[in-house]
C-alpha cells in the first residue's frame, strides 16, 4: 500500500489519547513524542494532529478525517475506539463504525501509511466502577479485536496496546495521570516506543520492495 519512502504528511486523528490528556506537555504525549520521531527519522515537514478529546468512531469520520489535505505520501496515526466503549456501544455499532472510519481515511490517502492502535483494557483504570468493569472488559477485548480485523482489511498497521495495558498494570509502577484514566508520560512513552517500531519496520519494508 505504501508507495514512498519518506512522508512529507503526517496526520494524527483520534480521541484524548490522540490529543495528549494526561502528559506533563503535548512534547511528552504519544502524539508528541511519535510526531517528533517521524520529524527526525524522515524529516517529514508537515505534521498535523487533530484529535478532539472526546471523539468516537464516528465522530472522527466526520470532524476530523475532512481535515485530511491531499498528499501523494503521508502517514497517518488513529488512536481511536475507548470512547465508544466508555459510551457502551455495541460490538456490532463499533465494527461498522470503526470500519467506515478506515474506508474514509483510506479514501483520503489510498496509498498512504495507515498505523492504527488497539485499545487497552480500559476497566483496569480505578476511574471505572466495579459494577461497569465486566461490561467494559469485555467490549475493550471485542474492539480490541475488532480493530485488528478491520486493520487487516484496510491494508493499516495494527500495534496491540491490550497486552501492553496489562503487563503495565502487573509491573506496579504508575503509568496513569492523576485523573486515572488518561496515560501520564511513562504510559504515553510505552506507547510511543510501540507506534514509533512498527511504523519504523513498515517504512523498512517498503524500501526494500
Amino acid at each position: 500500500m505504501i508507495k514512498c519512502e519518506r512522508p512529507s504528511h503526517f496526520f494524527i486523528l483520534g480521541d484524548s489519547l490522540a490529543a495528549g490528556i494526561g502528559a506533563s506537555t503535548y512534547a511528552k504525549s504519544a502524539s508528541g513524542l511519535i510526531a517528533g520521531h517521524v520529524q527526525k527519522a524522515y524529516g517529514t515537514p508537515n505534521l498535523s494532529n487533530f484529535g478532539i478529546s472526546g471523539a468516537d468512531a464516528v465522530r472522527i469520520e466526520q470532524n476530523e478525517v475532512r481535515r485530511i489535505g491531499p498528499a501523494a505520501c503521508a502517514a497517518v496515526l488513529l488512536i481511536a475506539g475507548a470512547n465508544d466503549v466508555q459510551e457502551y456501544h455495541t460490538p456490532g455499532r463499533f465494527e461498522r463504525d470503526y470500519a467506515g472510519l478506515l474506508r474514509a481515511i483510506r479514501k483520503k490517502v489510498p496509498n498512504a501509511l495507515v498505523v492504527v492502535t488497539g485499545l487497552p483494557d480500559i476497566s483496569l483504570s480505578p476511574r471505572i466502577p466495579p459494577i461497569a468493569k465486566p461490561a467494559i472488559a469485555y467490549l475493550s477485548r471485542h474492539d480490541n479485536a475488532a480493530i485488528a480485523r478491520a486493520a487487516g482489511d484496510a491494508k493499516a498497521a495494527f500495534v496491540d496496546l491490550y497486552p501492553l495495558s496489562e503487563t503495565a498494570a502487573r509491573s506496579g509502577r504508575v503509568y496513569l495521570s492523576a485523573d486515572h484514566l488518561h496515560p501520564n508520560d511513562d504510559g504515553y512513552a510505552l506507547i510511543a516506543q510501540a507506534v514509533n517500531a512498527r511504523m519504523d519496520r513498515e517504512f523498512a519494508n517498503a524500501v526494500q520492495k
